[in-house]
């Protein structure tokens, strides 16, 4: 296996996480999305990662068991180490959580609910508002005196950073 395909398969989210986009998983990788594309097929051919389409038309990639023990396996004889996303001080969030974070992001730190409805799909306005809610509740977001316009507080950008999803935490 060639060494970037490991660190791909060492990163990508375990058999029962979120599951992580190609373009999430070309910025980790610091590779190109159609470089992402093919070591994904080759790793899903090996039986090591498959892949989900979901509701918000997105591919969400995740390892299989057989790629959790080999990656294991590699970590317990001192070839891998675990990567940072795992020794997090955030832990993953629900789907729509995260979704609702990166759009923010995407919106550079500001968005109305409109927009994060527009961007994570699929849900309608009193979903995306309880969303929101949660992230504020875990003070990844808040919307001030505002309830329409939301934006991304420090919590919310180092969890973004920890993930290599977000260039800064600044």
């Amino acid at each position: 296996m060639p060494p970037v395909q490991f660190e791909i398969l060492n990163r990508l989210s375990h058999e029962s996480g979120y599951g992580d986009t190609l373009n999430e998983i070309a910025a980790v990788a610091k590779i190109t999305v159609d470089e992402a594309e093919i070591h994904m097929d080759r790793l899903r051919k090996a039986g090591f990662a498959k892949r989900k389409y979901t509701w918000a038309d997105d591919w969400l990639w995740r390892r299989t068991m057989a790629g959790n023990e080999y990656v294991i396996a590699k970590r317990l004889a001192g070839e891998a180490e675990i990567p940072e996303r795992y020794r997090s001080k955030h832990a993953d969030l629900p789907r729509k959580q995260h979704e609702a974070v990166l759009a923010l992001a995407r919106h550079e730190g500001a968005a109305d609910v409109e927009q994060i409805v527009a961007e994570i799909g699929r849900t309608s306005i009193f979903q995306t508002e309880n969303v929101l809610q949660a992230l504020k509740k875990a003070r990844f977001a808040d919307c001030g005196d505002d309830p329409e316009t939301w934006w991304l507080l420090e919590a919310g950008k180092d969890y973004l950073a920890e993930r290599g999803l977000l260039s800064s935490p600044n």
